[in-house]
């Protein structure tokens, strides 16, 4: 009976340790992205993604990461003769407001890396899509100015395959018939204060 007493009690102030440790940040993030597709000699295509979230510091080298951002992915394809393409656009534009919880580990209080699962969800594109929805897993690293502002190196590669190949797969591009998406992001973040978080 007193060892589980003891325990509930070491259970408890561990818990209001880490408890006392949390702090809560929201924040905002954009910049570009380098996107295209496995398995395809397609073009990348140049664009930009803008997100929210909220930094939930548990421990001073651990942060839980959930994210909620818009990204404008594809690529793009050359064509010498558009007759044989069945009216498939040069750039491929597949669009996504995407969902993620990264886990953030720090080394410094300048340095981190953090990785996580993304679920993104297609709101528009120009071609023909084999899914609306996209799993992704997600690897980075950033390093945090001195005045707070984060720079942020990103790469997001793609599970399911995404892309409707026989559009494209023709003598100007070779497109195999499993094309994910795989993404290379840079760009800034910064994070706020709030009144009333925990300390």
């Amino acid at each position: 009976m007193k060892r589980c007493v003891a325990i509930i009690i070491l259970v408890f102030g561990l818990s209001l340790q880490v408890y006392s440790q949390t702090t809560v940040k929201p924040g905002i993030r954009a910049g570009a992205n380098f996107s295209n597709f496995t398995d395809s000699d397609l073009d990348f295509r140049a664009s930009f993604y803008i997100g929210g979230f909220a930094a939930v510091k548990l421990t001073r080298f651990y942060t839980l990461q959930p994210e909620i951002n818009y990204t404008q992915q594809g690529a793009k394809a050359t064509f010498s003769n558009p007759e044989i393409t069945n009216h498939a656009p040069e750039k491929i534009e597949f669009n996504y407001v995407s969902l993620g919880v990264l886990n953030k580990i720090t080394f410094t209080d300048k340095i981190f890396v953090l990785a996580g699962p993304m679920l993104d969800f297609k709101v528009n594109g120009s071609s023909n899509s084999n899914a609306d929805l996209d799993l992704a897993a997600t690897l980075g690293f950033g390093y945090t100015l001195p005045m707070g502002l984060t720079i942020e190196a990103r790469a997001k590669l793609g599970i399911i395959d995404v892309l409707e190949s026989d559009d494209y797969n023709n003598a100007d591009n070779d497109v195999k018939d499993w094309n994910s998406n795989y993404v290379f992001q840079i760009g800034i973040a910064h994070s706020f204060d709030v009144k009333g978080t925990t300390k």
